[in-house]
């Protein structure tokens, strides 16, 4: 496992996120209004690109991103908002920059979301998706941010268990385990809970993670099956490179670096680029943080070269 920190100049949104009333109190659609306005600000002005065309993939609607020129590859890119919230419209000046970046294509994938529909819907929307890109693109990657990150990291499990070929996992602070007192998060939490650290997490992640959690999948059982915990898969042997972004003040960094040595383990290239002094959901923030844009270039320039065959490159 390759693991760099990336110095921050300061964190986002910390007092917003703490003083802000639980989102379990509020009514889903006025929170997803208010995401979409929030993010549109965050990301700033979107970058002209070659083209943008609404496509179905299979029924799934999804945006096609392509620059000028594009190489034959695609990121199937699922975006995060607790499985409840999000569309294609809150990461478009994302998609962009992705796409420009590293030269090739990006499908941003509109997946339906709870409490209207559970899982496993947004995973077969997601898997759905990307069987489609494979039959228009000679290259696949799959990514996403948080709960999208949960998406792509099962969609490369059934990549593998299908014999889809994926170039690269791009996972961004991804959510991969249900299970709500491992011993990697508990330990991790007590390190980072200090009200009087500058650095610690600020938020009531446990109830966060409840609440998210019974949205999306109500049966306990089912939440630690390896479609929808991928931690839980038996074996992460087999499975596409994957480099996973991080950011310090997030309890989501612990997973992202148990899974990231468990791929290194089953022999999966892996690296972990973390932020230090970022908050979770910083990485569509354009406008917002210097720690986007350059997450996002390196994102970029990771995807060029896993389509050349070399992650190491990033």
């Amino acid at each position: 496992m390759n693991t760099n920190t990336v110095s921050a100049p300061s964190p986002i949104g910390r007092k917003a996120a703490t003083s802000q009333q639980p989102m379990w109190e509020r009514d889903i659609n006025h929170v997803r209004r208010e995401d979409l306005e929030q993010s549109i600000a965050g990301a700033g002005a979107p970058e002209p690109i070659a083209s943008i065309t609404q496509v179905s993939a299979h029924g799934v609607p999804a945006w096609l991103y392509q620059p000028a020129q594009p190489g034959d590859g695609v990121l199937v890119w699922f975006h995060g908002g607790g499985w409840m919230l999000g569309e294609p419209a809150c990461h478009d000046a994302l998609a962009r920059a992705v796409a420009n970046g590293a030269g090739y294509s990006v499908l941003s994938v509109d997946y339906r979301r709870a409490p209207e529909h559970r899982y496993p819907v947004a995973t077969d929307d997601a898997w759905t998706a990307t069987v489609w890109a494979a039959e228009h693109f000679p290259q696949i990657a799959v990514g996403g941010d948080s709960s999208g990150g949960n998406l792509a990291a099962a969609v490369a499990l059934r990549a593998r268990d299908h014999a889809l070929p994926l170039a690269l996992q791009l996972l961004i602070y991804p959510v991969l385990d249900a299970e709500p007192n491992a011993a990697y998060r508990e330990e991790f939490a007590q390190r980072h809970e200090d009200p009087a650290d500058p650095d610690a997490l600020g938020i009531d992640w446990r109830n966060n993670m409840r609440y998210i959690w019974h949205e999306y999948v109500p049966d306990p059982a089912q939440r630690l099956i390896p479609d929808a915990s991928p931690m839980h898969a038996p074996s992460l042997a087999g499975l596409a490179p994957a480099l996973l972004i991080t950011a310090g003040r997030d309890i989501l960094r612990a997973e992202s670096e148990e899974y990231a040595r468990r791929l290194t383990a089953d022999d999966v290239p892996a690296r972990v680029l973390n932020y230090p002094r970022a908050n979770h959901g910083f990485f569509h923030l354009l406008a917002a943080t210097p720690d986007a844009r350059d997450a996002v270039t390196l994102s970029a320039t990771a995807l060029r070269n896993a389509f050349a065959g070399s992650l190491e490159k990033s």
